[in-house]
């Protein structure tokens, strides 16, 4: 993070005047860091300070002359950004002069590029040589890397990174059942605003990983439900049960194989209008259409109210017997 604050905040006067007077009373003037157990300190002249509630939005404005100065460079290459992770796609003609021109002008606004943590991902693996050289000190692979949290490249490398995660949150869970049985509101509490929303995010960004996290709703079942509700083992109606909502009587701790993709579905008609700008690289419709977004997530949530209540029927009416005795 070595943003030039200097030539940030010319930009975000350019860009964006009604944040300029309150980012420039924040970064106008270095800020003295406290060194931890003296009562030294040291200057903080550049980048985005950590814990500033305007840092990503100082960050990328003050970039935006980079991203606009490289897309007149190399038009062809599709680009994307997210805060300092940028990515390049096209053919590698265009992907090479777009590396080689962030190095140029990233200096310039503090942005320089490292080799070493970038990642070439190519679809041909007997051209690993050829674009090593290209691509002097980047990691070239026609496998896949990981990308934002979630992953890009092949299927048999997709699913090897998502079952490294599922394994790290299967432990979470195990852990959290542990402390459920003594405290069961703070452990509930942990999974339901905490490691929850994890693999969320992975059904959100990556397709057709539904049988992938198996694990995971095996260990809610026999670990995380039973430490919770004290009922063991836990039927198939009382999974449904457990699935819906609190507000219909459930606990919210939905079935991620069933939602996976759905949630990855969902997710693509509430962002279409980003990622048909990210396709067709056009930075002109990166300006977010507010209401075409709020209709696509009013037909989401329609369409998940309906198979919920849909759930709630079809155990109202079979399955009352077992309910009424849980």
């Amino acid at each position: 993070n070595s943003l030039n604050r200097a030539t940030a905040l010319q930009n975000v006067g350019v860009l964006c005047p009604e944040l300029y007077r309150y980012l420039t009373n924040i970064y106008g003037t270095a800020s003295r860091m406290i060194i931890s157990g003296t009562k030294q300190h040291i200057l903080s002249a550049e980048g985005a300070t950590q814990g500033c509630n305007l840092a990503m939005g100082f960050y990328g404005v003050g970039i935006m002359s980079l991203i606009h100065k490289l897309k007149e460079r190399v038009p062809e290459c599709k680009v994307s950004w997210y805060a300092d992770d940028s990515a390049g796609a096209g053919k590698d003609i265009h992907v090479k002069q777009w590396w080689d021109s962030l190095q140029e002008y990233g200096p310039s606004v503090g942005y320089f590029p490292q080799p070493d943590k970038t990642c070439l991902i190519i679809k041909d693996s007997s051209k690993l040589e050829h674009y090593k050289t290209l691509f002097p000190g980047v990691q070239v692979t026609a496998d896949g890397n990981r990308y934002l949290g979630s992953f890009i490249g092949t299927q048999p490398a997709t699913e090897l990174y998502v079952n490294k995660k599922v394994k790290e949150w299967v432990l979470d869970i195990e852990d959290i059942s542990r402390v459920a049985h003594s405290e069961p509101q703070l452990a509930f509490a942990a999974y339901y605003f905490g490691i929850a929303k994890k693999w969320a995010y992975l059904m959100r960004t990556t397709p057709d990983i539904a049988p992938l996290l198996s694990p995971i709703e095996k260990s809610i079942r026999q670990q995380l439900l039973p430490a919770l509700t004290g009922i063991n083992p836990i039927s198939d109606t009382l999974r449904e049960a457990f699935s819906l909502t609190p507000k219909n009587g459930g606990l919210g701790i939905v079935n991620p194989m069933e939602i996976a993709d759905l949630e990855y579905k969902f997710s693509k008609l509430i962002n279409s209008g980003l990622i048909e700008a990210i396709v067709e690289n056009d930075h002109i419709r990166f300006h977010p259409d507010t209401e075409a977004i709020n209709k696509a997530k009013k037909e989401c949530k329609a369409a998940k109210n309906k198979a919920e209540e849909d759930k709630k029927f079809n155990l109202l009416s079979n399955c009352s017997k077992e309910l009424g005795r849980q």
